[in-house]
Formats: C-alpha cells, sequence, structure tokens
C-alpha cells in the first residue's frame, strides 16, 4: 500500500468547500487518465455541491467524447476562483486556463514534481493514474461518486497502467479497481470497448508505423509522420499517440518516439516511450514531460526535433561504451548552476535503476569539498569489486586494424575505409 499523508485530502477538500467557483484543467494532448480524471472530480464536485459553479476546461478530443462533456466558461464572469490542475506538472503545459484569475491552486498529479506546487498539493510518482489519485481523495472525503464517475475513474486507471502492466502498479491499484467495481457493479468487459475499439484504418496505420519505423543500433525506434501520411489512411493526428503503446513489448526496441506534425498549429506532436531508459529528463528540455518511461513534447522547430531524437538515441551508449573494457563504474554527475534539479534526479534514478553507482560531483561550485562523495565511492568500489579489465585490442596489432575496432566497437561506424 501506498503510504499517504490523509491531511492532503483534508486540504483539498477544505478548499473544495470553501470556493463557489472551482476551474478543473489538465495537459495540452490529454490522454483517458487525463480527461477522465478531470470529468470524474468535476462531475463529483458538482453532485457534493449542486450550486457551486464547476468547470473542465481544455481543448476536446473526440476519439474520448464517451468520457464526458467539457465547459466553455466566460473567466471574465469568475473573479474568486479555485483551479484544480490534474495530471500535469507543469505551467507550460496546462490547457485552457491561461486567462482564468485564481485565488488557490490544487494539484493532483503522478508525474514527477516540477514547477506547479499546489496551496494543497497531491503529488506522487508511486499511484498507476490520476484517477487512482482522485478515487483514493474522493474515498476518504465527503466529495459523492456515482456509477458514472467510477466508470470514468476506473477507464483512466486501466488506460494509463497499460492494463496493469506498466512498472507503477501496485497492490493498492488493484484494491481500489476490485472497491470501484464492487461498490458500483461495473460492467468492466463492455467498459474496455470505448478504450480498444478501433477502425480498420486504424490498423492499416499502425502497419505503416510498422513497415517505416527506423531502429537503430541501440534499440532506438523513431518515425516523423507528416499530414499527408494521417489523410492517406483516414485517421486523426492523435492517433499516433494512441497506437504508441502497442510497441511495448517489441524485443528490438528499448525507446521509440513517434512525432506527427500538425500543419494548421504549425507544431511536432511528439510521443516517447521507454522499456528501460529513463526519457523524461529528455523531454524537459523541450518542455514537455511526463513519466519516466513515457513522455510527450510539443516542437514548433524541425532543428529540435532532430536533437531530441539524437538525446534519445545517446542515453545509454556511453556507460556500453565502458563496459567493453570490464572496468566497475561510477557514475559522477557533475553538478553546474544550471541544471535543474528534476535533470538531477532523473539521472540519478536512471542509473540506480540499472544499478550504477551514482554520485553528485559538486566539484565545480564546492571545489575538494564538492567531490569527496564520488572520491569515497570510488575507493568504496575498488575495495569491494573486482575488475575484469581488457583492452579493446591487441596493442601489436596493426594501426589499420587498431583503428577499425575503435571506429566500429565505440562510434558503431559500418565500415572504416583508409
Amino acid at each position: 500500500m501506498i503510504n499517504i499523508n490523509k491531511d492532503v485530502y483534508k486540504k483539498i477538500f477544505k478548499l473544495i468547500k470553501k470556493y463557489d467557483e472551482i476551474v478543473l484543467a489538465r495537459h495540452i494532448g490529454p490522454d483517458p487518465d487525463a480527461v477522465a480524471s478531470q470529468i470524474a472530480l468535476r462531475d463529483s464536485i458538482k453532485l457534493t455541491f449542486p450550486n457551486k459553479r464547476v468547470y473542465a476546461v481544455g481543448a476536446g478530443v473526440s476519439k474520448f467524447k464517451y468520457l464526458g462533456s467539457l465547459d466553455k466558461p466566460d473567466f471574465n464572469s469568475l473573479t474568486n476562483s479555485l483551479l484544480i490542475v490534474l495530471d500535469v506538472p507543469n505551467f507550460y503545459r496546462i490547457d485552457g486556463a491561461d486567462d482564468l484569475d485564481y485565488k488557490d491552486i490544487v494539484k493532483i498529479d503522478h508525474h514527477p514534481k516540477e514547477d506547479i506546487i499546489g496551496t494543497a498539493d497531491f503529488t506522487s510518482s508511486d499511484y498507476s493514474s490520476t484517477c487512482e489519485m482522485v478515487a483514493n481523495l474522493i474515498y476518504e472525503t465527503k466529495l459523492v461518486m456515482d456509477k458514472d464517475i467510477a466508470e470514468k475513474l476506473f477507464l483512466g486507471i486501466v488506460s494509463d497502467s497499460e492494463r496493469f502492466l506498466f512498472k507503477n502498479t501496485t497492490v493498492g491499484t488493484f484494491e481500489m479497481v476490485a472497491k470501484l467495481c464492487k461498490d458500483y457493479n461495473l460492467d468492466f468487459t463492455n467498459l474496455y470497448a470505448n478504450l480498444y475499439q478501433k477502425s480498420f484504418n486504424e490498423c492499416k496505420f499502425e502497419a505503416y508505423i510498422i513497415n517505416n519505423l527506423i531502429i537503430t543500433d541501440n534499440k532506438f525506434g523513431y518515425i516523423l509522420i507528416d499530414n499527408k501520411v494521417v489523410e492517406e489512411y483516414k485517421v486523426d493526428l492523435s492517433t499516433a499517440s494512441v497506437l504508441i503503446n502497442n510497441f511495448n513489448f517489441i524485443e528490438e526496441l528499448n525507446v521509440w518516439c513517434f512525432i506527427t506534425y500538425d500543419e494548421r498549429n504549425e507544431i511536432y506532436k511528439v510521443n516517447i516511450r521507454s522499456r528501460g531508459p529513463i526519457i523524461n529528463e529528455v523531454a524537459s528540455k523541450y518542455n514537455g514531460g511526463g513519466h519516466q518511461y513515457a513522455s510527450g513534447v510539443r516542437i514548433s522547430e524541425k532543428k529540435d526535433v532532430d536533437a531530441l531524437i539524437k538525446g534519445c538515441a545517446n542515453l545509454e551508449i556511453h556507460l556500453e561504451n565502458m563496459k567493453k573494457y570490464g572496468l566497475p563504474l561510477v557514475v559522477a554527475i557533475n553538478h553546474f548552476d544550471t541544471d535543474s534539479q528534476e535533470e538531477i534526479d532523473a539521472l540519478t534514478s536512471w542509473c540506480e535503476q540499472r544499478n550504477y553507482p551514482v554520485s553528485f560531483l559538486d566539484g565545480f561550485m564546492k571545489g575538494g569539498e564538492g567531490s569527496i562523495d564520488l572520491a569515497k565511492k570510488v575507493v568504496e568500489m575498488l575495495n569491494t569489486t573486482k575488475s575484469n579489465y581488457h583492452k579493446l585490442y591487441d596493442y601489436n596489432l596493426p594501426i589499420e586494424e587498431k583503428i577499425n575496432i575503435i571506429c566500429k566497437e565505440i562510434y558503431r561506424a559500418s565500415n572504416v575505409e583508409f
């Protein structure tokens, strides 16, 4: 079970009770979890407090219309509002609330923390989905739930956990789903049709992606899809983002990236998934974000798309090179004052998940004092870990063969010409 200080539930409910004007927003380019958590909480507040003015805002997505409709309030008429943001960690990606003059903000989100800090803040990456968090909030407070709300929360949990396959699925996730099904007699087998039914055009579009996906030697797959392809297969721009999770168990892929170009808005929509390497720190460099293994970005310049692809492709390659020498490794995160805490945390987590010893090196800022931790970890490794050092090549080889080995093993050259 996830340990949460239940005071946060009380703080959120207290703020909801305090304000008569409440606006709920989520991230741009929403998925079912974002839309379902937003609409479910809106409907719960309206059921609990019928006289409050409660609105769910943002751009609608036709594919998710089964989750309910959104609102278009006149923000000029809202003078004393509470803003509730769901499933979004940064202000840059909030959809539809730019012009709202709010007094307090509630944040409910299962992404890593970024720049949004709520007056009441329920942020935890331990949950499968924001819908799971909203379900907990409702059960732990006097907020009201009905069957329609329970169905939305169920669909959001199933969708964002990818049918309970993702790593942030917990025992608590299963317990919450079981509670929703039992308490509201959910017909979950029929509910699945909303999430997984698709047209034959979508199947053909997925086949196009499979046939045209570029896969690098270090298992990074990517594809750039333009408007002509989308029109040819009679799908919409969001279809690629719906299909991306279908590639989760392909042996030849560790990280994969689908890029669609939105011609009308002149923007590249990038969806990234991973089966190991942490990707959200790469997305954050381009004002995107998300989870460690599922992130998204919107980019206006093609050169930034190219840079993003290179960043993903090179994520593991340096450590792979060092392992070729059979030496134990300590990763030093060389800190500069321009580094964000999110970048440091993401890189530390990436190393720890792969059992690489990692040290925060602050030598640039603090000199010798900032290097003590690295020195200790290097000494510890020398005393506890056996070295299996071997040379990359035999020193007696001709110079051409040495160059050939270096080019192919370190720089991944396919051929060397002299």
